[in-house]
């Protein structure tokens, strides 16, 4: 490719004495269009290489969606090696953001069972945690107690933090919990969740081999949060 016709380029650092960059090849007409998520990517990835991919992916989104100066509008200016933006009118500089959100694994009253659910964007058959995103003036435990009685209609207590990770398709940090239903109770709102159901260590051992119900996969938080509960 022409170095005048490639798209933009994001240092990431450097990965045993060579410096990584992340190239946006979008505008390539033999490349296919919008990237899906990349934690979908073969369960072979490469950890290390998913983690560089998921970095990446994460910049040059920001990059896409933020062309402009949110303070007056013009076309901002890629500064720093794709790590700024900036406004050569009102002298504005912006970074790239992270969005917090949570996902945290609902036990029952007797921690004998948690709480896996389907939402209208999941791929048809995947279970997942329930999971939001923070909003201002919140606390990540905040967060968990609201996102899992607006989602699951569930008052919880005990809330833990466990551990986190980057989530590139959304830009966000998913940072993961733990915590205890006060009842057993689900009363779904439609409009986040299509099913949400109690799920014992039994009932996913079995549904492993059932086709039609996919686990969380590898490399993600969920699937971590769910490892650690079942091994507990």
């Amino acid at each position: 490719v022409d170095p005048d016709d490639r798209g933009i380029a994001a240092y990431l650092g450097t990965l045993n004495g060579k410096s990584i960059f992340a190239q946006d090849l979008s505008h390539l007409e033999d490349l296919p269009g919008e990237p899906t998520d990349l934690w979908m990517l073969p369960k072979d990835f490469p950890t290390e290489d998913l983690a560089l991919a998921c970095q990446g992916q994460h910049v040059l989104r920001w990059h896409a969606r933020h062309p402009l100066c949110a303070k007056c509008g013009t076309p901002t200016e890629v500064k720093d090696w794709g790590r700024q933006r900036h406004c050569p009118v009102c002298a504005t500089d912006f970074y790239p953001r992270t969005d917090p959100a949570v996902i945290m694994l609902v036990q029952s009253p007797d921690l004998q069972r948690v709480v896996l659910a389907h939402t209208k964007v999941m791929p048809p058959g995947l279970h997942s945690l329930l999971a939001g995103y923070v909003e201002p003036g919140e606390t990540l435990e905040d967060t968990v107690r609201r996102e899992t009685f607006e989602e699951a209609g569930l008052h919880v207590i005990d809330v833990r933090y466990v551990a986190s990770q980057p989530w590139a398709l959304s830009g966000s940090l998913m940072c993961g919990f733990t915590c205890v239903a006060e009842s057993e109770k689900i009363n779904i709102d439609p409009e986040e969740l299509e099913t949400a159901d109690w799920y014992s260590r039994e009932d996913l051992r079995r549904l492993k081999s059932d086709p039609g119900f996919i686990y969380p996969r590898r490399n993600t938080i969920a699937r971590h949060l769910l490892d650690r509960w079942m091994i507990s």
